[in-house]
């Protein structure tokens, strides 16, 4: 099977993309044309790329229960390496924000399917739970490393976001939550703590007792109590986040994007994140995982239950 880096390239080389030499306009659309030509068949996921403010808005729309399948996070990975491959291939460097949303309505994301680590658990199955696990930490380390590009990523929740959905939001350099979404990590009702990368990221934002506490407990919080806190970077009202996210980048400048880009530089060097201490951690969690009892998976069971019935009542 053909590598995603090189299925990537060869997209990237169909679009006709145009050498750095040329105005930065016509190499946006090179860009744009690479991502629909990667994203065109993906299921779980939506991506476009704006050239005139160098934003690639990503999308989580799924079919299901909103949560991070197999699928989802493999069409996430093949959209970072699109943007990584054209960088390489091309010397340029044309994006500047990365964005990340979910378009069901009342969720930005439930976190891991439970469906799948459950049946895993049941078979024993602790490398495809570790392979699961760090698939998804790649994700959360190339949030966390703004794709080691000069690029800002951000996160729009304005809906639930639990265990792996708050990881992801949390990742992105910039959480931006509607007033009144629910955020938290409730693994602890059936036993586990969070694997992919809850603490690691909240102990980066928080001191380490309250990142402690938050996977102990399993409490879930509003946007505003968490934003008092420090883990939620920007509150806006219900149903703007979008727009003024909009507004964010397209009113951006040049020395604002540079500014941003320093600062999350800063950050990164006085508190690093490396990917083999999100596989450590991740690690720790799929052995832990393993001794769940089968009275811990009917708790994650209910759970993914409640989850459902929520999910469904906001539809409505």
């Amino acid at each position: 099977m053909m590598d995603v880096l090189e299925k990537s390239a060869a997209i990237i080389a169909d679009a006709g993309v145009i050498m750095p030499s040329v105005l930065d306009q016509e190499i946006g659309q090179d860009f744009a044309s690479a991502i629909a030509g990667v994203t065109r068949d993906f299921v779980d996921m939506a991506a476009h790329y704006d050239p005139e403010t160098g934003t690639l808005w990503c999308s989580m729309i799924g079919t299901g229960l909103p949560s991070f399948t197999p699928q989802m996070i493999g069409e996430m990975q093949e959209i970072i390496d699109v943007a990584k491959a054209f960088g390489q291939h091309t010397g340029a460097e044309p994006l500047k924000f990365l964005v990340l949303s979910s378009a069901r309505k009342g969720v930005f994301n439930l976190g891991g399917n439970l469906e799948v680590l459950s049946d895993k658990i049941r078979r024993n199955d602790v490398e495809g739970l570790r392979a699961y696990a760090r698939r998804s930490c790649d994700l959360i380390h190339a949030m966390w490393t703004s794709l080691d590009m000069p690029c800002v990523t951000i996160s729009v929740v304005a809906g639930d976001a639990l265990g792996g959905g708050l990881e992801s939001a949390r990742s992105c350099n910039l959480l931006i939550a509607e007033r009144g979404t629910k955020l938290g990590l409730p693994e602890a009702i059936f036993g586990l703590f969070p694997g992919m990368g809850a603490f690691s990221l909240l102990s980066r934002h928080l001191n380490g007792a309250l990142a402690y506490n938050m996977m102990l407990k399993g409490d879930i919080f509003t946007a505003e109590q968490l934003h008092d806190m420090g883990l939620v970077d920007e509150l806006v009202d219900p149903g703007t986040s979008m727009d003024y996210v909009r507004d964010l980048v397209r009113k951006a400048s040049a020395r604002d994007h540079f500014f941003r880009c320093s600062i999350n530089d800063v950050r990164r060097r006085v508190t690093p994140l490396t990917i083999q201490e999100l596989y450590d951690v991740t690690d720790l969690w799929a052995h832990s995982a393993i001794r769940l009892t089968e009275a811990d998976l009917k708790r994650m069971e209910r759970l993914r239950g409640i989850q459902t019935k929520r999910f469904l009542s906001l539809q409505d």
